[in-house]
């Protein structure tokens, strides 16, 4: 006889999604075309239009749909972790795809590897003209926390991770819509080891509505924040080196400086140039911006 456990899924797949039905579609036909089949796919309708709804109506038998007014893709996240019970979860963003063999071998690599409390593979990039060749980039392993402050180097399509890790991490952060799965990364970092595969289990789009060109003033901004809190949060305490924290919070403070000058916003220019000066005052380039501000 079949424990309650045993009859639950042994993965959670969560797809969050918004106004984008023709995408979503794409992205639940590259779960259902996986070739391992023990799992439960959870949608999150996070205050779509009808559309969607409709979209989904040949699937209904096959999915778990939630619909609820519009929160955000944290909001949208969390709520398929705690409507499911599966030990492990996968997400899949609703513009991105998986390869078949995407679940197969991530769950096998976890079987392996029980020192990881997640794990991400690589990904191939592309738009609706083809691939995209971008340059590549390491993928550390392990303790990732210091790599990870300086930059992010995984997306949630390519995270598979372990029930267990969101009762100690914490779940995505509902404050932020633009930086939420860096906030939620990183706290992953402080508590748990990545392990890496190396094949592509997946592919990620480049479009026009990636969050990333809707506001790149406000994910600098989140991420900025999400790395503040990390710096301060004391289960990282002496994870993150004081010379790396100020590099990069001035860093990211002076391109932010540059884009509101831009903008023509001023006033929040010199506030991004004067943090960056607290936090880095011994580089000339900085106070020469600031005395442009001053006369802009």
């Amino acid at each position: 006889m079949r424990t309650k456990e045993e009859d639950l899924p042994r993965v959670c797949v969560i797809i969050p999604t918004y106004n984008n039905p023709a995408m979503l579609l794409q992205a639940l036909e590259s779960v259902v075309a996986q070739d391992y089949r023990d799992y439960e796919l959870v949608i999150v309708d996070d205050g779509s239009g009808p559309q969607t709804r409709a979209a989904l109506e040949p699937y209904m038998n096959r999915i778990r749909y939630i619909r609820q007014e519009n929160a955000g893709p944290s909001a949208a996240r969390n709520r398929g972790i705690r409507e499911s019970s599966s030990e492990l979860v996968a997400f899949l963003d609703s513009d991105d795809l998986w390869l078949p063999e995407k679940l197969t071998v991530q769950v096998e690599f976890m079987d392996a590897h029980p020192e990881f409390g997640l794990t991400y593979h690589a990904l191939e990039y592309f738009t609706e003209e083809g691939v995209v060749n971008l340059p590549a980039g390491d993928k550390p392993v392990g303790d990732v926390l210091a790599r990870l402050f300086k930059r992010i180097f995984l997306v949630p399509t390519a995270v598979m991770c372990r029930r267990e890790c969101f009762e100690k991490a914490g779940f995505f952060p509902e404050d932020m819509r633009l930086a939420e799965d860096y906030d939620f990364l990183l706290r992953m970092a402080v508590h748990y080891q990545f392990g890496c595969i190396e094949q592509v289990l997946g592919r990620y789009r480049f479009h026009e509505s990636n969050k990333s060109k809707e506001s790149p003033i406000g994910q600098f901004i989140e991420k900025m924040i999400a790395r503040e809190r990390i710096y301060t949060d004391p289960a990282a305490a002496g994870r993150i080196p004081k010379r790396l924290y100020h590099r990069e919070i001035a860093s990211v403070t002076f391109k932010l400086a540059k884009m509101f000058l831009t903008k023509g916003e001023v006033a929040k220019a010199r506030e991004m140039i004067a943090k960056s000066i607290r936090h880095r005052p011994v580089e000339p380039r900085r106070w020469l911006f600031w005395l442009k501000t001053r006369f802009a």
